[in-house]
């Protein structure tokens, strides 16, 4: 099953097009403000993609409220979530407003994101030049993490450039926490994409190395500039009082 979303204003086209490029669409979710003439457009490309043998619905929402677009988009992923389902995301239609909420909820999500270019001048381009995948980084549940993920991770950021692994046993012994817990810490990290591992191998023995992601590295440096200005208040907040 894969199931597919669509930011939508008064224009079909990208809607049409993000469709016949993304293959193996079953359904359709159409996102669109409550106005009568976009409504009847809405109408209409459900019309031609029921045609095309796809189910369709529509979610309206107030084409200004980035947070109830938000929310749309993790309805539609709550109702339609279940083992093997597929999930696509077209952010090209509607208002920016619009656009901005439905790559929001991707990023909670991690629904994969697309955009349909339509050139100015020149010739119409084809469905493959037409569609453009955009890179969709999964926001993680940073409220969830324990003190001893939060602190591999700002060891991790201090410690490493971008391509720099380290080994379970150098995290240990740079963090204090055993190496035992180090890898069930770093088992979680990993699947909440924070980190990526591989494995390596150093004459007969094998080992695991360990490095931040893109979304890990700047979690990592969220957490320490948080710890960083709650310090400074608190050695501010000492200062005064005393």
């Amino acid at each position: 099953m894969h199931v597919h979303i669509a930011t939508m204003g008064l224009t079909k086209g990208g809607v049409i097009k993000g469709y016949k490029a993304i293959a193996g669409i079953d359904k359709v979710y159409l996102i669109h403000g409550d106005r009568g003439d976009i409504c009847k457009v809405v109408d209409e490309v459900m019309a031609e993609l029921g045609a095309l043998g796809c189910e369709c619905c529509d979610r309206k929402v107030s084409s200004f409220d980035l947070q109830e677009v938000v929310d749309a988009v993790c309805e539609i992923y709550n109702r339609e979530y279940s083992k093997g389902t597929r999930f696509s995301i077209n952010i090209t239609g509607g208002t920016n407003v619009m656009s901005a909420g439905a790559a929001t909820g991707a990023m909670i999500t991690g629904i994969p994101m697309y955009y349909v270019m339509f050139p100015q001048d020149g010739p119409e381009l084809s469905l493959d030049e037409a569609i453009r995948s955009v890179p969709t980084p999964k926001i993680p549940n940073v409220s969830a993490l324990n003190s001893s993920q939060k602190k591999i991770l700002a060891y991790l950021r201090d410690s490493t450039t971008e391509e720099d692994h380290l080994s379970n046993k150098a995290i240990s012994e740079g963090t204090d926490i055993s190496e035992v817990m180090v890898g069930r810490n770093i088992t979680y990290l990993e699947t909440e994409g924070l980190v990526v591992t591989e494995r390596r191998k150093s004459g007969d023995s094998r080992y695991k190395v360990v490095r931040l992601t893109r979304e890990g590295r700047m979690v990592a440096k969220w957490l320490m500039d948080l710890y960083r200005f709650f310090n400074a208040a608190f050695r501010l907040e000492i200062t005064i009082s005393s």
